[in-house]
Formats: structure tokens, sequence, C-alpha cells
């Protein structure tokens, strides 16, 4: 996903997305795993979506204040609004 958000889908190669992932670049070693460079992406956001259900559920229950600001594994999910000086 940071190859992704980095460079965009286009700009992602198959060989970056196989050396990131530890696997040969260049070798095909991806599609032993994924039909396609859509089905890693797909799969990522699947992975990022399940990672979000319990805090969805905490939402739910206690109402978006509590979770601004809150430290997830990749930091705050909802950053604090600051006002941009004018």
């Amino acid at each position: 996903m940071r190859l992704f958000s980095e460079q965009g889908f286009r700009g992602a190669s198959v060989a970056q997305i196989e050396a990131a992932a530890g696997l040969t670049p260049g070798a095909g070693g991806l599609y032993h795993h994924f039909g396609s460079k859509e089905d890693v992406l797909a799969s990522g956001v699947r992975r990022h979506l399940q990672r979000l259900e319990p805090l969805r559920d905490t939402a739910a229950s206690s109402g978006p204040r509590r979770l601004a600001g809150r430290a997830g594994s990749d930091g705050p999910l909802l950053p604090r609004r600051t006002r941009q000086p004018d």
C-alpha cells in the first residue's frame, strides 16, 4: 500500500511491489499470490477496511468526538482539526 500511496497505481511497478514484499523483483512471484496488480490493491484496501471495523463499532457507540486524535497502529485515525491562519 505504501508504493501505491507514494507512486499511484500506475506508477508502482510489479517489480517494485515484489521487491517490497521480499520477492525477487521481476521474477513473477507476485502472480503466485495474486492474479493481478489490481488484486494486490484490492486486497490491501480490504485489509485496511477490516482494521477499521473495531473503530467503526466504537464510533457508533461513542460518537465521533472520542475518535478524534485516537492513535492506532499507524497514528491518529482522525487528526484534530486546527484552524488555518487567514
